[in-house]
């Protein structure tokens, strides 16, 4: 299928525009063989869905294959592939994928992977950016993102370069510099942090406020740790009780 769209789309001509694309299965539409050089405002198909671009509302019972921007909404059964930019939501039974943008809501039962997104990304097992994330990413296993502003929370774990906000995983916390808080279930690692608050381990080069663990904490500096151990090359902070013969 992938083929034969790649070789209709060198062969085809300029973008065409049509008000309403209804189809069973490509090439079995109202828009034939051409599918992939039209830009619609109204597509609805049975199966799969073929398009230049969606401009309001695509809906397909498994999959829309979407060659430059997705639209408005763009929902179907299993998946949506979108090989530029969406702006609006797109809503899949298992996988969204938008190569180089997505702004709006991507909520999809299995994964959401994206170039970058601005706004709201749910998936039931993961969120996957190669870029940024501006929003809430809201995985049910992992999130992962090369920069993310905003907050990040997942069942499992949550992986990202640079955080301004909150990360908040079940398990742990992967981040290079957090501008705001980690909470793991079990651990957290930063190099640059506002706080961390984990139920075993939480490990950073700076901490420039709270370390609270269950177990340990290290860090080349940090300002409050508390935990049963605390290792920090630079300063030390003691709570303890003294007693006499009284």
């Amino acid at each position: 299928m992938f083929s034969t769209l790649h070789l209709s789309a060198q062969e085809g001509g300029k973008i065409k525009e049509s008000n309403a694309h209804i189809g069973f299965v490509y090439p079995l539409s109202t828009n034939w063989t051409d599918a992939i050089n039209y830009k619609n405002r109204f597509s609805v198909h049975a199966i799969g869905g073929v398009s230049a671009s969606e401009e309001a509302f695509c809906v397909s019972g498994m999959a829309n294959v979407i060659r430059y921007n997705g639209n408005g909404l763009v929902a179907s059964g299993f998946a949506n592939v979108i090989l530029d930019r969406a702006n609006g939501a797109q809503l899949a039974g298992s996988i969204n994928f938008i190569k180089t943008e997505a702004k709006g809501l991507q909520a999809a039962g299995f994964a959401n992977i994206t170039g970058s997104s601005e706004g709201l990304q749910t998936a039931g097992f993961a969120n996957i950016n190669t870029g940024n994330a501006r929003g809430a990413q809201l995985g049910g296993f992992m999130n992962v993102a090369k920069s993310v502003d905003g907050f990040q929370c997942g069942g499992f774990m949550n992986i990202a370069k640079n955080v301004e906000g909150a990360q908040v995983g079940g398990f742990g916390n992967n981040a290079a510099n957090v501008k705001g808080a980690q909470i793991g279930g079990f651990y957290n690692v930063a190099g640059i942090v506002n706080t961390q608050v984990a139920g075993f381990i939480n490990v950073a080069k700076e901490v420039k406020g709270v370390q609270l663990s269950g177990f340990i904490n290290i860090a080349d500096s940090c300002d409050f740790p508390i935990g049963l151990i605390n290792i920090s090359r630079k300063g030390e902070m003691f709570l303890g009780a003294t007693v006499d013969d009284n």
